[in-house]
């Protein structure tokens, strides 16, 4: 799992939970120095599970850059724009990362909007055929679980 706001502390937080709970491996996206001071200052040891990308330092980057501009150079966007959306916009990294492989899903919509957060997904992942896109909030509150479901 990806988490594409990876220095925010509820995100370093949910991370932490899912590794622990066994659900697998956490993947947070941010430079590793403010990940590990946000860590710190709430408690959390970044620990086996858990690994930082740097989406700027990725080994992956010219791969993902080839596979956005194939996407969206009939859109308007010149190679140049793309290689910024990946090395400096969290949710197309994380996004490309799911697109490819490197990952099963993402977790986004901490720092930006639930439409926001969607159209930046759905210009790197389009939506099965025949199916409908639908973002999920989860609420966890005073021992219940809340999904609240915004078909598009």
């Amino acid at each position: 799992m990806v988490f594409a706001e990876g220095e925010e502390e509820q995100v370093i937080r949910a991370a932490t939970s899912f590794v622990q709970q066994g659900l697998g491996t956490a993947l947070l996206v941010g430079r590793e120095d403010r990940v590990l001071a946000t860590a710190k200052e709430a408690g959390f040891e970044i620990g086996e599970g858990i690994e930082i990308v740097n989406a700027r330092l990725s080994t992956r980057n010219n791969v993902y850059l080839n596979y956005l501009y194939e996407r969206l150079q009939r859109h308007g966007y010149l190679l140049r724009d793309c290689q910024r959306l990946v090395n400096t916009d969290r949710n197309y990294f994380a996004a490309l990362m799911v697109a490819l492989g490197d990952a099963d899903a993402m977790v986004t919509g901490v720092t930006r909007n639930f439409s926001v957060a969607l159209e930046d997904v759905r210009k790197v992942i389009d939506p099965k055929p025949g199916h409908r896109v639908i973002g999920v909030s989860l609420v966890v509150a005073r021992g219940r679980t809340v999904l609240v479901a915004i078909p598009q």
